[in-house]
């Protein structure tokens, strides 16, 4: 690895540890939302959540454990989103985080970027 990859790794890491707006609205369709969030102290890269109104409609997490993560992703898809946080938010693994409370570390932030966009158009 040469100087500038080792530097991109680092500041990469250190911005997915530190930075709390991960999370990005990448598609918008009328009927739902789909999100990306980028992950930090967990082996999965990145969650892609879709939500309609106030319920999970898809999850599929990139890297990570394939099984373990589809199936959490099959498990919470038709919940609410407030369930599946409570559900998940707080469970670790590793570095004090896992890929369930990166979910729920997402799925609230979700409900945040909503909040703030219906208290901004009123």
């Amino acid at each position: 690895m040469n100087k500038l990859e080792r530097f991109v790794t680092a500041a990469t890491a250190n911005l997915r540890q530190k930075d709390v707006s991960a999370l990005q609205k990448i598609d918008s369709n009328g009927i739902g939302e789909a999100y990306q969030y980028v992950t930090y102290g967990t082996c999965s890269k990145e969650i892609l959540i879709e939500v309609n109104g106030d319920l999970v409609s898809r999850v599929r997490f990139n890297g990570g454990c394939p099984g373990g993560l589809a199936a959490i992703g099959e498990l919470v898809t038709g919940l609410k989103i407030d369930d599946v946080i409570a559900k998940v938010k707080g469970i670790t693994c590793r570095n004090g985080t896992s890929c369930g409370d990166q979910l729920a570390q997402a799925l609230g932030q979700i409900q945040t970027l909503r909040k703030n966009a219906a208290d901004h158009n009123m």
